[in-house]
C-alpha cells in the first residue's frame, strides 16, 4: 500500500471512529498529564525563539483578525480572564514587574502612548484609587515627597541668608539663595522656583517677614 492510500485510509478511519478516538485521547491525556506537560515545556524551551518569531509573523499578517479575535474572546470571558490575571500576578509578581519594566524601557514611545491612552480612559478611577491609597498609606506618601524634595534640591544651590529656627522651612529666593521663613508663610502661596511660578509674590512675603525680624 503506497503512502497516498495509507493517508486516505487513516483519514477515513479517523472520520469513522471520531468519538472513540476522542475518548482514547482524553484517557491518555489524563493518565500522562504530567509527562505531556513536561514534554511541551521542554520543547517550547528548546524552540522558544522560533515559536516567537513565527507567532510574530502570523500576527503581523493577520493583525486585524487577531485584534478582533482578542476583543471578542475578552468580551466573552472577561471575568474568567480577570480572575486568572489576578491569581497569576499574585504568584509571579516579581517576574511580571521585571518583564513589564523591560518592555517599557525597550519601547519608550509605545509606553508613553499606552500610558496616556489608559489614563484618559480611566482618569476618574485612577484619581480615586490614588486618593484612597494615599489615605491608607500616609507614611509611604511622606517618604515619596521626601525623596522628590531631595531630588529637586540637588539641582539647586543652598546658601542661607538667615538661620534655621523651629517650625521654619527653607524658601528658595532663586536657584542659589534661601531664607528660612515660618512654614505657614512658606505654604501660603503655591510657587515653584524651577518654573518661576508666583516667585515675585512669595518673595515679597518672604522679604517682608525677614525685614520685620531683622
Amino acid at each position: 500500500m503506497d503512502k497516498k492510500k495509507i493517508a486516505e485510509y487513516h483519514k477515513q478511519y479517523c472520520k469513522d471512529h471520531r468519538e472513540e478516538i476522542s475518548i482514547e485521547k482524553k484517557q491518555y491525556y489524563q493518565k500522562h498529564k504530567e509527562q505531556i506537560a513536561e514534554y511541551h515545556k521542554q520543547w517550547y524551551k528548546k524552540h522558544a525563539d522560533k515559536v516567537k518569531e513565527n507567532l510574530k509573523k502570523w500576527r503581523e499578517a493577520h493583525s486585524e483578525k487577531f485584534e478582533e479575535s482578542n476583543r471578542q474572546y475578552y468580551k466573552e470571558h472577561s471575568e474568567k480572564i480577570k480572575k486568572y490575571d489576578k491569581r497569576y500576578y499574585k504568584e509571579h509578581s516579581k517576574e511580571v514587574i521585571e518583564r513589564t519594566g523591560r518592555w517599557h524601557k525597550e519601547h519608550p514611545e509605545n509606553s508613553k502612548r499606552r500610558s496616556k491612552q489608559y489614563y484618559q480612559k480611566h482618569r476618574e478611577q485612577i484619581l480615586a484609587c490614588s486618593k484612597q491609597w494615599s489615605k491608607e498609606h500616609p507614611n509611604e506618601v511622606r517618604e515619596v515627597w521626601r525623596r522628590h524634595s531631595h531630588k529637586r534640591l540637588r539641582n539647586l544651590g543652598f546658601i542661607p541668608l538667615n538661620e534655621y529656627f523651629e517650625d521654619s522651612e527653607a524658601h528658595h529666593l532663586d536657584r542659589t539663595y534661601i531664607i528660612y521663613i515660618p512654614k505657614e508663610i512658606h505654604r501660603s502661596i503655591s510657587h515653584s522656583v524651577l518654573r518661576n511660578r508666583n516667585m515675585d509674590e512669595i518673595n515679597a512675603v518672604a522679604f517682608n517677614y525677614l525685614s520685620k525680624e531683622a
